[in-house]
């Protein structure tokens, strides 16, 4: 008798306990209801602390996984969820007029003018968040780690005789080592003008570099070229 009123009661407490359960609310209106001390007069106890970590685990187990990264290499401190796939962050806001995923590096003429091989210069790095990003003798260092879409273009213009058709390609280095390159041509004028803009995709780690040459590469005759506008060189944050 007394072993199958224990039954009883533990089969009570399983179905009736296990449906809401409420922390600081007497009547729990969720499966997990969480009630503050007093909402006109919080403490600083309240509120709910998520498990923090300093990298975050190649998968997660279920979708809406909730972790906080900190102290990590190179991403902010910020809360990530496991969508299934991968390990997402929040936005922190929405602004149409800021992307804190964009960083536009620009600049203007050549370094070794009279050289066959020119390097184009990179002097200045536009974004809402610069994150460790920045340009020097014409080299960008990169301050963030992750997948990024990059778009380069620039223009050139060929002034004085020989008259001959010219192509240039521009070669833009990763760490020194060549990653891609993009050409262009102008006809057979004395004075004429013309632009490249290509785009590729890179895996990007933190502080990796770049930088980007130009070389006349077809024409015969020493016909010279100069920079015409501006250079710029935009990195498009993917993911990590």
């Amino acid at each position: 008798m007394i072993r199958k009123l224990l039954l009883n009661s533990f089969l009570f407490i399983g179905i009736y306990c296990f449906p809401q359960v409420g922390i600081n609310s007497n009547e729990p209106y969720a499966l997990l209801d969480i009630s503050s001390t007093n909402p006109n007069s919080p403490t600083a106890k309240d509120g709910l602390i998520i498990p923090k970590v300093n990298e975050l685990p190649q998968f997660g187990t279920e979708k809406s996984q909730l972790l906080f990264l900190e102290n990590h290499q190179s991403l902010q401190d910020h809360f990530y969820y496991w969508d299934g796939e991968a390990w997402q962050t929040f936005l922190d806001g929405f602004d149409r007029k800021v992307d804190d995923a964009v960083y536009v590096v620009q600049g203007t003429g050549y370094t070794n003018p009279n050289n066959t091989i020119k390097t184009v210069n990179l002097t200045s790095i536009h974004a809402n968040n610069i994150n460790g990003f920045h340009v020097d003798n014409n080299t960008l260092t990169v301050g963030k780690k992750g997948l990024y879409l990059i778009d380069f273009s620039s223009s050139l213009k060929k002034t004085g005789t020989p008259v001959n058709r010219a192509t240039y390609r521009f070669s833009i280095y990763k760490n020194n080592s060549l990653i891609h390159t993009a050409e262009t041509s102008i006809p057979n004028e004395e004075i004429t003008a013309t632009s490249v803009q290509t785009s590729f995709i890179q895996q990007l780690n933190l502080n990796d570099t770049f930088n980007i040459t130009v070389e006349k590469i077809t024409e015969v005759g020493s016909a010279t070229f100069t920079s015409f506008g501006n250079h710029s060189l935009i990195l498009n944050y993917l993911h990590d």
